[in-house]
């Protein structure tokens, strides 16, 4: 630490391993003496001091460093907001985990961790974004607060299934009926049938239409009428579910 001495005259020395220090030869009469060090407040700031024929001891002053402190701004992308944020350690207002959007403010090179979620608002977690430069892949992320920092989890929309399973069923008088009988699918893909119950894989998703050709009981009369259902590739059970109240079905009716 410096310590300068202005007066009549003006001198300067540093402060030994100890934080002691001393000015000789100075004479008779009022000086101010300043303490500095860079990083560093004292107190009190200076000491005004009158040498009257003698030595003049217990001149301290008490030093604290100065704190810099940044602010962390914590976001989301898709969806932009009401995405839960884990934060470790607290901040230096005792604040820790948050939801998006947010800050937090710590002391200069405070190593901060960030987890975010692996799915939000039925979105993926693609990456970490740091001041909307790409970062890292994973959930989990460290920054050091060298600086004001914004953080961004960002979130992509899964992509849609491009195939499915589309499943036939018969019903005779309201309870399920297996055996021979001809109908027809027809959309992204025309698909014929000859039997139910009967299961088609891999099909492309879109709107298909399905169709009574021929068979069935001898003694039953088979309803005709077209009937349109969606495969939209949302998983049920064993395959993909067709948008409907109940699975396509041809309806048997006596």
């Amino acid at each position: 630490m410096r310590l300068v001495l202005t007066g009549p005259a003006t001198g300067d020395t540093y402060t030994d391993v100890n934080g002691n220090f001393r000015f000789d030869g100075v004479y008779n009469d009022t000086w101010t003496l300043t303490p500095s060090l860079s990083g560093w407040t004292f107190n009190p700031a200076s000491r005004i001091v009158t040498v009257a024929g003698g030595n003049i001891f217990g001149q301290d002053f008490t030093g604290t460093p100065n704190v810099t402190t940044s602010t962390l701004t914590v976001a989301s992308s898709n969806p932009n907001s009401g995405v839960f944020i884990t934060v470790s350690p607290n901040d230096n207002n005792g604040q820790g985990n948050g939801t998006t959007q947010f800050t937090r403010t710590y002391n200069n090179n405070t190593g901060v961790t960030l987890t975010a979620p692996s799915t939000a608002g039925g979105n993926s977690f693609q990456k970490w974004q740091r001041n909307g430069v790409d970062l890292t892949t994973t959930t989990t992320t460290t920054v050091t607060m060298d600086a004001n920092y914004t953080m961004t989890a960002v979130y992509v929309t899964p992509p849609s299934p491009t195939t499915g399973t589309i499943q036939i069923n018969a019903m005779l008088n309201g309870a399920a009926w297996s055996g021979a009988v001809s109908y027809r699918l027809t959309g992204p893909q025309t698909i014929d049938g000859t039997s139910v119950p009967q299961s088609f894989t891999n099909r492309p998703t879109g709107s298909y239409t399905l169709s009574y050709i021929s068979g069935g009981p001898s003694w039953a009369t088979l309803s005709g009428q077209p009937v349109k259902y969606r495969l939209e590739g949302k998983v049920l059970k064993q395959g993909i579910e067709i948008t409907s109240t109940n699975p396509a079905r041809l309806d048997i009716v006596t």
